[in-house]
């Protein structure tokens, strides 16, 4: 017999908060967006935004249009709470420096900087966005109307600004075309991510969050897998959301994650610079007790490593 499904929390994503305030602050809150010339693949932006600006105060409260979002939310008929955060985050933002995140769409991805200095990027192609769809749908319950709008994302400008308290430092949009995703520029980055060569090994859960690993390479011995126990509650969720497998590859430039054999996004990274910026993000934005310190510290050296390492993960399933 099946076990009870279990509840789970409505989970909102970034573009169902975004989509729908695009009408309301097309011509206020608004700022130039960092990639606002990048062209789209039909080789001309038919949507061309600025970049909505989303202020926070230090309780982690956010503003649009110098309203709090609570109250924001109520006149447009959408829940926007899911665009703030908690204190804790927004402290540790500031206490490291962090003035303003920018995310910017562009037609091969989604760039994102940091106080206008580049991230790592998401960078997709149909195929990817078709995937990522797919993984919204199955793991976000207000995701179905973002599928069809997936495929026009390269032809929509789109940007957003996380601006901390105390920020008086300008937002720049001045970026080297280095930084600019086109569609060419994302299609040789995925035909490279696909065809490098990779080392798998595997981490299968139990139902009350333990673990055994596979085929781990010797790089990896140090990794103390045992602290990378879950929760039961956090695989039953797993397995409400109907997960059974994922896939994290390690490559030079980034990051491959598939769901369910869906593939989604690639995190690139261009140079080391973007990468010493992610790892110094990773802590500030997922908590002191996300665990993940253990991995950041090998990270680099598995970026030397001639071939990728592929860690396929399995989730028990219902029934």
């Amino acid at each position: 017999m099946n076990p009870p499904a279990i509840k789970r929390p409505q989970r909102r994503t970034l573009l169902s908060v975004v989509l729908p305030l695009v009408a309301a602050l097309v011509f206020t809150g608004c700022a130039p967006r960092a990639g606002g010339d990048a062209a789209s693949s039909g080789g001309s932006l038919f949507i061309n935004l600025p970049s909505i600006i989303v202020e926070y105060d230090e309780s982690g409260e956010a503003s649009l249009l110098n309203m709090p979002v609570s109250e924001l939310g109520e006149l447009l008929g959408s829940d926007l709470s899911s665009l703030s955060f908690e204190a804790e985050t927004v402290s540790a933002m500031v206490n490291n420096g962090i003035q303003h995140i920018q995310i910017d769409n562009q037609p091969g991805g989604i760039r994102f900087y940091q106080n206008s200095k580049p991230l790592p990027s998401l960078v997709w192609d149909d195929d990817a966005r078709a995937g990522l769809g797919n993984v919204l749908e199955m793991v976000a319950e207000d995701a179905g109307p973002i599928a069809p709008l997936l495929p026009l994302l390269p032809d929509i400008g789109l940007g957003l600004t996380l601006k901390m308290p105390s920020s008086g430092q300008e937002i720049s949009t001045d970026i080297t075309n280095d930084t600019l995703l086109d569609v060419a520029k994302a299609e040789g980055i995925l035909s490279q991510v696909r065809s490098t060569p990779v080392n798998p090994m595997t981490i299968v859960y139990s139902e009350d969050g333990s673990l055994v690993t596979g085929n781990v390479p010797f790089v990896l011995f140090a990794v103390p897998w045992a602290q990378m126990q879950m929760p039961p509650d956090t695989i039953a969720s797993i397995m409400d959301m109907g997960i059974e497998t994922a896939s994290i590859t390690i490559l030079s430039n980034g990051l491959a994650i598939k769901v369910n054999g869906e593939e989604i996004p690639f995190i690139n990274w261009n140079d080391q610079q973007e990468f010493n910026n992610f790892l110094s993000l990773l802590p500030v934005m997922l908590g002191p007790d996300s665990g993940i310190e253990p991995m950041l510290g090998l990270m680099p050296m598995l970026l030397s490593l001639a071939n990728g390492i592929s860690i396929d993960i399995s989730f028990p399933t219902a029934g």
